[in-house]
């Protein structure tokens, strides 16, 4: 049975069991004023001077007696019923629990299949888009150093979340990583719509990381005092369109935003790898994939190592590890794609 028919059933049961409740306390509520009555007779015909009188105040009384008596057993019947409709809302609120967490079950798994779907999905359109063309990133980059532009935005509309921090998180990883100078990172915080093409073309990022709010639609970006300050969204269309309208399309985009993987089929078509998040996620959870990720790819280790130790260290502090996915075009191992070389045998 639906939730939904078990709370008619619950609603039903309890306005019985109020229905019940209402004419047992009227019943009592009448047999205490008949009885009242009954004292009253029977004291009068105590004081009556005529003996037919006196019988006849008796027996009014005897017949008040037997009113309170009859509303006494009907308001036990009422009280019965109450009981009875009681057990039977008792029962009714067991199955909506039931019910509850059954559908509960059935919609977790079918956000399961849908998300596999999706990326299935995803991978056959970024594969269809790259066929015939040659897409293999550059396993050591050809730059002295590679370049990540994070721009931060948490726009005054939406809830506040520490994006600040995870920017500060992320420096402080690839300074403690063994290659992680190889990294030159430029932050671009309470970042506008206009800075994405602004981070393009001043840094040719290797790697665009945002951090913020996302939606199914987009990314929340923030915006100039005197246009508003509770942002705009950004839609993943318009942010593909930027990645691909530059000579220098970055080698890897982190959409570090709740249901950001709802953009990773337009972000494919203009760059090799994408990890993105498929649900809302927690600001903790957030800082600490974003952390581990970087201090991996700064150590050397390989694109899918270094989001295999992100996902576990979201997995670790908020147990939301299975929210974040990894997507590469068709030709595009992440085993075999670095970012930056490893350190030397012996180094």
């Amino acid at each position: 049975m639906s939730s939904s028919n078990d709370r008619r059933r619950v609603a039903k049961e309890k306005k019985a069991e109020s229905k019940h409740a209402d004419k047992a306390a009227n019943k009592r509520e009448s047999a205490a004023k008949e009885r009242e009555k009954a004292q009253k007779k029977a004291e009068s015909a105590t004081r009556a001077k005529s003996p037919s009188v006196a019988r006849q105040r008796a027996r009014a009384a005897n017949r008040s007696e037997q009113k309170a008596a009859a509303l006494d057993k009907a308001a036990a019947a009422e009280s019965k019923q109450e009981a009875k409709a009681s057990v039977r809302a008792g029962r009714a609120e067991d199955s909506l629990r039931s019910s509850v967490v059954s559908e509960r079950r059935r919609d977790e798994l079918a956000d399961k299949r849908r998300r596999k779907e999706e990326l299935a999905h995803a991978r056959r359109l970024a594969s269809e888009r790259t066929s015939g063309t040659a897409v293999s990133p550059a396993v050591l980059p050809p730059r002295t150093k590679v370049r990540l532009a994070l721009l931060t935005a948490s726009p005054a509309g939406e809830e506040r979340i520490r994006v600040d921090q995870e920017a500060r998180e992320i420096r402080e990883a690839l300074k403690r990583a063994v290659v992680g100078t190889d990294i030159e990172v430029t932050v671009w915080p309470a970042a506008t719509t206009d800075d994405v093409l602004h981070a393009l073309n001043d840094d040719h990022p290797d790697i665009v990381h945002f951090s913020g709010h996302g939606s199914e639609e987009g990314l929340y970006f923030d915006e100039p005092d005197d246009v508003g300050a509770d942002g705009v969204e950004y839609s993943y269309s318009y942010l593909g369109r930027a990645f691909a309208a530059t000579d220098w399309t970055p080698k890897l985009v982190v959409l570090n935003a709740c249901y950001s993987f709802s953009g990773v089929e337009d972000v494919l078509s203009a760059t090799p790898a994408v990890v993105a998040m498929t649900e809302s996620v927690t600001d903790i959870g957030a800082k600490a994939f974003a952390a581990k990720l970087y201090a991996a790819i700064g150590s050397g280790q390989s694109l899918q190592s270094s989001f295999n130790q992100a996902k576990l260290a979201l997995d670790a502090v908020t147990g939301e590890g299975d929210k974040a996915e990894l997507i590469t075009v068709d030709g595009v191992s992440a085993i075999d794609f670095r970012l930056v070389s490893p350190p030397a045998e012996g180094d």
